[in-house]
């Protein structure tokens, strides 16, 4: 975690696969801990274990690092993840952020259906209005194609 803090002040494309980062007290730092390492941040990839809490959501869309990202990737999201505030507080409205959200194949058949209702909302909505997500996870091809052709920019 101190390497990031050190270099972290010139970095504005970060993917992180497959990692934990510990901190000096060698616990798992968060994702919001991570992202705060990066002030000019653009771009940010990152499919780890153990970075996400209740409080995830609520504290990511307060860093105004991740405000600013032009591309947000994340991966093997599990259900502490509050995808109905982050859909509704913010996705709904973002018109500047590829997002792509990677759900974990462990998730429960509840959390799948709060996704699968957000995607139809998403499918019905007018993707003018905003930039749709990209939803990865357990479902049909034929949704995967339809969240592609409406999330793909050029």
């Amino acid at each position: 975690m101190e390497e990031f803090i050190q270099i972290g002040s010139s970095v504005k494309s970060c993917d992180l696969w497959d990692i934990s980062v510990i901190k000096k007290s060698q616990s798992t730092a968060s994702l919001i801990e991570i992202i705060q390492c990066f002030p000019l941040l653009e771009k940010f990839v990152f499919f780890g274990n153990s970075y996400t809490n209740s409080t995830t959501v609520k504290e990511l869309l307060k860093l105004p690092q991740f405000l600013k990202l032009k591309r947000f990737k994340l991966g093997k999201i599990t259900e502490e993840f509050d995808i109905e505030t982050f859909y509704h507080t913010f996705l709904k409205k973002n018109e500047t952020m590829d997002v792509v959200l990677c759900f974990d194949y462990g998730i429960s058949e509840a959390y799948k259906q709060k996704i699968l209702k957000i995607i139809d909302e998403i499918l019905e909505s007018n993707s003018n209005d905003f930039w749709p997500p990209y939803f990865s996870g357990q479902w049909d091809n034929e949704l995967h194609e339809k969240l592609h052709a409406l999330n793909f920019r050029d």
